[in-house]
């Protein structure tokens, strides 16, 4: 009678010390007049060599498919300046010869020995003390560092397996208190928007006829030194600056930029313009609150204008544009003096088309700086103040032509029908 034997065989290393390889066998006998079944089948409530979501079974696979590192972890902020404990062990059948953490900081790649040892097959777990003074982080830098695990191989040659790649960021606290004020000044801002909006549209139906009436026959007045015209207008723009340095035009070759680029921090950008005259000033500002905007106003009338009785200001509905900010900015004798020498002219909901220096201040943004990457926040201030000066100096000014009669034919629907 034959014998019928199911036979099973795997390998593993144990290192110099026992032998450079082992090979083990498992051997079944097949009972005659039975087919020999599959194994998982047999074996199937126990064992597994693919589990499913919360499957209980025992995972027999092999043990890169067993274990997997995974991914890496969210980032862990750290002040900077703190020790923070780094636990490690490793394992490898032909013994551990070194434990290395490999550590990126400001694009260097660095690397420290935490533990060296020539034939232990294990070490660890143990626990490396990462002093980050010694680092001189940067607020709002992100360090990413991995362990790496030597084995001693002395048949085929050392081998390295990796840890996941984790990462630190160093807390930036004033970046991100700057961040959430602005943040919640700009929501505050909308809702007070919002409901200045609603309160005056319930308050006059009529309100954007009237507006709007009001700006154009500001627009038609002659010109009076003592008594000029200001447009004012604002916007937020975001700075990027070069990743790599873009290649020169030569001859034969335009100049070529890479698509990549960093963001730096945002502006204000704040543009007040005469459209007689043809003078214009542009301020950068880091914030957009009612303060910054006191405080550009407070250099149009004692710096641009010392000498004008009265300055007529158009300028959008916004709820930084009030005189309550020249209060908040100023001692109450300064700020009454401020409010005395400005005749305020408020674009309606819908109406910022109305101010001059809205055109002016795009015209500034397409020529200057559209497409445009600055180094620095000081190298945009420089631009726009050589925009501003070599603009002053054509004295290049607006004819502005849409009067109230023709408000009255164009817009013929937004006025009541009067029936005769």
């Amino acid at each position: 009678m034959s014998r019928r034997l199911l036979i099973g065989t795997d390998e593993a290393g144990y290192g110099p010390n026992l032998g450079p390889l082992t090979v083990t066998a498992t051997a079944w006998e097949i009972p005659e007049g039975v087919e020999p079944a599959s194994l998982w089948e047999e074996f199937g409530k126990v064992v597994t060599n693919a589990p499913t979501r919360g499957d209980q079974r025992l995972f027999v696979a092999d043990s890169k498919q067993v274990y997997s590192s995974g991914d890496g972890l969210e980032d862990l902020e750290v002040a900077g300046n703190e020790t923070i404990p780094i636990v490690y062990s490793a394992r490898d059948d032909f013994g551990v010869s070194t434990v290395k953490m490999n550590f990126q900081t400001s694009g260097r790649e660095k690397i420290l020995t935490l533990k060296s040892s020539a034939s232990r097959r294990s070490i660890g777990p143990e626990t490396f003390k990462w002093d980050l003074a010694g680092l001189a982080l940067a607020p709002g830098e992100r360090v990413s560092y991995r362990i790496e695990a030597g084995d001693n191989d002395s048949v085929s040659g050392p081998k390295f397996s990796s840890s996941r790649t984790l990462h630190l960021y160093v807390r930036d606290d004033r970046s991100r208190a700057a961040k959430e004020g602005e943040e919640a000044q700009q929501f505050a801002d909308a809702l007070l928007d919002l409901l200045a909006d609603q309160l005056e549209e319930l308050k006059d139906p009529d309100f954007f006829r009237q507006r709007m009436e009001e700006i154009l026959d500001v627009y038609q007045e002659t010109y009076d030194e003592k008594h000029p015209l200001i447009c004012m207008d604002e916007a937020s723009r975001q700075v990027v600056s070069d990743v790599t340095l873009p290649l020169p035009m030569k001859p034969g070759a335009a100049k070529r930029v890479d698509d990549k680029y960093e963001r730096q921090e945002v502006r204000s950008l704040l543009m007040f313009y005469d459209p007689i005259a043809g003078w214009r000033r542009v301020g950068c500002r880091e914030s957009r609150t009612r303060t910054d905007w006191a405080l550009e106003i407070k250099q149009l009338v004692d710096v641009d204008y010392p000498h004008a009785e009265r300055i007529t200001l158009v300028c959008d509905n916004l709820n930084t544009h009030t005189k309550g900010a020249f209060y908040e900015t100023f001692e109450p004798e300064k700020a009454r003096s401020l409010i005395k020498r400005l005749e305020f002219c408020h674009t309606p909901k819908h109406g910022s088309w109305l101010n001059i220096a809205e055109n002016e201040l795009s015209s500034m943004t397409r020529q200057c700086i559209t497409s445009r990457r600055f180094e620095t926040i000081e190298k945009l201030r420089e631009e726009t103040t050589a925009w501003q000066n070599h603009s002053n100096v054509r004295q290049r000014g607006v004819d502005w032509q849409f009067k109230v009669d023709d408000a009255r034919v164009k817009l013929k629907s937004i006025y009541p029908k009067l029936e005769v």
